[in-house]
């Protein structure tokens, strides 16, 4: 058996199915099509788009045990030699860059479900909001009189 028998270009060509105990995807391939499982390493996980170019691998030989790597061609980020970028292939505004400074940059509207603690300054660039009052560094306060009272909550 050789190398170009266990590894081939696949087009993905159905949604993963969702009810299997590990990711699998329908497939088509030298005009023949089938079910694979997919490979993501740990941690990862994506249901891939209709027609994404990915690559099969035939598992021990045999051509009915196959494995799917999808791969993303559509959009790719420019990133510096040794940063690393994951991102959406069809949103390209959506995207988190580790790079080679320490730097983590998120873009893309983000929720974060839960606490949050930040050892360290916050800056912002859009003003701040809690709860939907502005509390940034234009915020104005309601109730102010001159002398030494305290202000009312800001408006």
């Amino acid at each position: 058996m050789t190398l170009r028998n266990l590894i081939r270009w696949a087009l993905t060509s159905a949604a993963e199915k969702l009810e299997t105990q590990f990711p699998e995807q329908q497939v088509s391939y030298l005009g023949k099509t089938a079910n694979s499982f997919v490979y993501y390493p740990l941690g990862f996980h994506s249901n891939a788009p209709n027609q994404t170019l990915s690559l099969m691998m035939s598992v021990n030989g045999n051509s009915e045990n196959r494995v799917i790597m999808p791969l993303s061609t559509e959009f790719r980020p420019e990133i510096e030699q040794g940063e690393v970028a994951i991102y959406h292939s069809e949103n390209p505004s959506q995207q988190i860059l580790f790079k080679n400074d320490g730097t983590i940059v998120v873009t893309g509207d983000t929720i974060i479900n839960g606490n949050v603690t930040i050892n360290g300054s916050l800056s912002t660039t859009d003003g701040q909001t809690d709860s939907g009052v502005n509390v940034g560094s234009d915020h104005k306060h309601s109730g102010v009189d001159s002398g030494p009272s305290n202000t009312g909550n800001p408006i």
